[in-house]
């Protein structure tokens, strides 16, 4: 059983990067500082190195926090205690309405570019996620990789949502989960074959 934050801690900390995404939004990430950031959480500069060892160490575990919230409680659900479908599902569901929940976020680090290789670092969230979740399951020996397999879904994800933000959300949070669903059951190749129009070339 996972132990329970401290609320104060967990408030102080929402507090911190919140302030930090903000000013992201508004001036370049090299011209904050951390008074820029104590003084816009309304927090003191000794309660900030309580939580962070500096700028930098705020930014990482921002990101690495957000990447968490993602993926809800997929992150602690046992490998084969849902069945595939349902998991593809929440994990869906999870992703894009938290998304929608956090665009600032997303928006400052996509379009802001708020993190160098901020695309990679959430690839390679999702890649360590899925290849750890494929190797720990009971499959028979699989006719690709589970690196491939990990990478593939990996890539569609973060191409997905990068394309969603750039686009300014043309689709709603249910609508990029059915439309992520059914290129993932039914395959890009295999949904364009399914529409290939028979034109009468007479």
């Amino acid at each position: 059983m996972r132990e329970k934050e401290d609320p104060r801690v967990i408030r102080t900390r929402k507090l911190l990067q919140e302030a930090f995404i903000q000013l992201m939004a508004e001036k370049e990430y090299e011209k904050i500082t951390i008074a820029n950031i104590t003084s816009y959480a309304t927090v003191n500069r000794a309660t900030f190195y309580l939580h962070y060892l500096d700028k930098e160490d705020l930014l990482t575990q921002t990101v690495d926090e957000m990447f968490r919230q993602l993926f809800g409680e997929a992150l602690h659900i046992p490998p084969g205690n849902l069945p595939i479908d349902e998991l593809q599902r929440y994990i869906a569901e999870h992703i894009f309405s938290s998304i929608a929940q956090y665009d600032k976020f997303f928006r400052v680090m996509l379009i802001k570019k708020g993190m160098p290789n901020f695309l990679d670092h959430m690839r390679n969230f999702f890649f360590n996620f899925y290849d750890d979740r494929i190797s720990k399951a009971s499959f028979e020996t699989l006719p690709v990789p589970n690196e491939i397999i990990a990478s593939y879904i990996a890539s569609a994800y973060t191409g997905m949502i990068s394309w969603w933000i750039e686009n300014d959300m043309p689709y709603t949070p249910e609508e990029m989960v059915e439309q992520m669903i059914f290129i993932n059951q039914k395959g890009p190749t295999g949904i364009l074959k399914m529409h290939v129009r028979n034109d009468d070339q007479s």
